[in-house]
């Protein structure tokens, strides 16, 4: 096998990761063209003659259904440029669900272009899927689809001309989750509905203090929250949502016509065969060359009010460690739960599953966490998902992404479930701000262990130990110009008492392809649980052009690793919105693939001895490029050469901050 290893590094990527984290645009939709063309299609057939009432009066077509579904999809930048919604409007009209039976009503717009000419970019419209066509039945009088006047007047339309026994209600396009909101209107600066919107798109409806919709679904991220499902309550029987981000695809809609075929239009039903198509979908693997994470799970609304109580009661119980002793082992708990949106080591969503959250706190507050977990599981009617620590509701706990904590906690009061939680949280918050900052000079914490680092220890000081929050350890080495290039980031760290240990089995990540050449790759630890261990792999491709990460997961079954996504870095652009890229970039035969590294170059002070290592000068930036030949693959493996290594540690303190030990020398 040929040896790959770095030959040159290009700076002008640096900007695009920063050290073990993620803060670049994404650049286009996809890893190989910057617009993922869709067939011209038209759905439309025949538009209605008319498109006033007096049209929907007399259409003998028009008695009373079984069920209306209301699609309220947002095209933005997920049509404009990839098309995802023409792709699902085709799913929807193909998917042989019974027009006699169902009515299918769907408020297209928000999207600067349309990859089919049925729907138009001018102006907002109702449609009717019918026959696989799309029939344009109405302009509506607002256009922004941001704003809750929008919502109303399409639920009203549609309620008012599409009698049914039911409804059910869609919301399709990006998601922000509790504290961003949903959709993003290209043509009105991609404003989107908050939760406080949502909310009053509903209530001020002819939906309001009716009978309630069977189902809302968002075909959207990171929407199965509970803080969704305490606003949309008293508007619906079940919530259908994913806590992860969704890939583009989103639902399968092929479902529907398993609904009307066994009559499953109450939320339950409804929500298992959604669920059972979604997850059978991702499964395939067929569109990405691999199965990536996803979550969605249906709720039932009327259990809401006891996952709240459990939720509060735990907030209360916890609100005793609120203060400078105890604050170390909530901000442990907090940095150890699951959360979601996270394509790195960097979390900048912080909304963190309550499942887990609960289970994290079960040996501090055992009754507190157990009805929590209860309720959540009473809740959660079913849950697909092939992760195994997404229980099917999150819940917004900031701590990690300090640049918006501020603004988003002030938002958070409108929606917040309940004021004991919320008080919880704002403390947490506060004390953190509030500890005193220590000067964490590690330049002598030196590591000692194994002469091949099988396991090597650091010793903390009594205050570096109380103000520890978590840690990881990184393996590095040198190219021939002093260069050193991190090839691993890990997180199997324990601490007890005030010694820091950890080991490395020598083994390192590779790309390979169907050449059989293997490229060194630096690998950053995303997620640890009890089941496996996620890491991230940096990487640019096609000419530096996109910025991703390609995500391996490392378990029982793959325990040499295995793709499980590969990721757009993530756009944080409050221009654009700061809501989760879905698009998935599978990388075929004939790409360009240039692994990113995070290096640092040797410094010497005055006296030519070396100074600390956080202060090298960091030097990161895209190594030589490979064109892929075949299937790309991603393993641990050992080097096949012995090498001289450097393994550090890696501390942040409980605000955040990190500093790095000094070194110790190995040889694998």
């Amino acid at each position: 096998m040929k040896r790959n290893f770095p030959r040159r590094l290009f700076p002008l990527a640096i900007g695009v990761f920063l050290l073990f984290s993620g803060c670049g645009n994404a650049a286009g939709s996809s890893a190989v063209e910057d617009v993922q063309e869709t067939e011209s299609i038209s759905l439309a057939g025949e538009k209605d003659p008319e498109t006033d009432s007096s049209c929907f009066d007399k259409d003998a077509s028009l008695e009373s259904r079984k069920q209306t579904i209301m699609v309220y999809m947002v095209g933005s930048s997920l049509e404009s440029q990839m098309g995802a919604a023409t792709v699902d409007l085709r799913e929807m009209a193909k998917s042989g669900y019974d027009p006699d039976e169902l009515n299918l009503i769907i408020c297209a717009g928000g999207a600067w272009r349309w990859q089919n000419s049925a729907v138009s970019s001018s102006g907002l419209s109702i449609y009717r899927v019918l026959g696989g066509d799309l029939q344009k039945v109405s302009e509506m009088e607002n256009e922004n689809m941001g704003d809750p006047a929008t919502l109303t007047e399409f639920l009203n339309f549609t309620l008012k001309h599409y009698p049914s026994d039911s409804c059910s209600l869609l919301f399709w396009d990006h998601g922000g989750g509790a504290v961003l909101g949903y959709g993003a209107d290209e043509m009105y600066g991609y404003d989107m509905l908050t939760l406080p919107e949502l909310e009053r798109g509903l209530a001020n409806s002819d939906l309001s203090g009716k009978k309630k919709l069977n189902w809302i679904g968002f075909d959207a991220c990171m929407m199965g929250m509970l803080e969704v499902a305490d606003i949309l309550s008293p508007y619906s029987d079940y919530l259908i949502a994913s806590e992860e981000t969704e890939a583009e695809d989103g639902w399968d809609y092929s479902v529907l016509g398993d609904i009307c075929e066994q009559n499953a239009f109450d939320g339950k039903s409804a929500g298992m065969l959604i669920e059972d198509a979604f997850a059978e979908y991702y499964e395939k693997g067929d569109n990405y060359g691999y199965i990536p994470d996803y979550t969605l799970s249906c709720i039932d609304l009327e259990k809401t009010a006891q996952v709240v109580s459990a939720l509060e009661g735990m907030a209360a119980a916890a609100s005793d460690r609120l203060d400078e002793k105890g604050m170390a082992s909530l901000v442990r708990i907090r940095d150890h739960t699951k959360t979601f949106g996270k394509i790195s080591d960097e979390d900048f969503y912080d909304y963190v599953d309550l499942y887990a959250l609960a289970q994290s706190m079960q040996d501090l507050y055992p009754d507190e966490a157990a009805a929590l977990q209860n309720a959540v599981l009473d809740a959660v009617v079913c849950n697909a998902t092939n992760v195994p620590s997404a229980r099917g509701l999150s819940v917004y706990f900031p701590y990690n992404n300090s640049e918006y904590k501020e603004e988003w906690l002030l938002e958070y009061r409108n929606i917040c479930p309940g004021s004991i939680y919320y008080s919880f949280i704002n403390r947490f918050s506060e004390e953190i701000d509030a500890i005193p900052s220590m000067q964490w000079d590690l330049s002598t914490n030196t590591p000692s262990g194994d002469a091949d680092g099988s396991a090597y220890t650091v010793q903390l000081s009594e205050e570096q130990a109380a103000s520890f929050a978590s840690a990881a350890t990184s393996i590095w080495s040198a190219d021939d110009k002093d260069t050193y290039i991190c090839w691993l980031n890990s997180r199997d760290v324990k601490l007890a008492g005030n010694v820091l240990s950890t080991g490395w089995d020598g083994r390192l990540f590779y790309l390979t392809d169907d050449s059989g050449d293997r490229y060194p790759v630096c690998a950053v630890e995303v997620e640890r649980s009890e089941d496996y261990v996620e890491y991230a792999i940096p990487v640019m491709l096609n000419g530096l052009k996109v910025s991703a990460y390609i995500h391996v997961k490392v378990d029982d079954a793959c325990p040499s690793g295995k793709i499980s996504g590969i990721y757009h870095t993530l756009n944080a652009s409050e221009e654009e919105g700061l809501y989760p890229d879905k698009t998935l970039i599978h990388i075929k035969d004939g790409d360009e693939v240039a692994p990113f590294y995070f290096a640092r170059d040797i410094r010497f002070s005055d006296d030519h001895s070396i100074v600390p290592f956080e202060k090298w000068e960091n030097t990161s930036g895209a190594g030589s490029a490979f064109t892929v030949k075949g299937n790309l693959e991603a393993t641990l493996d050992i080097p096949e050469e012995e090498q001289d290594y450097l393994c550090l540690f890696r501390i942040s303190d409980m605000q955040g901050n990190r500093y790095f030990t000094d070194y110790l020398e190995i040889r694998r």
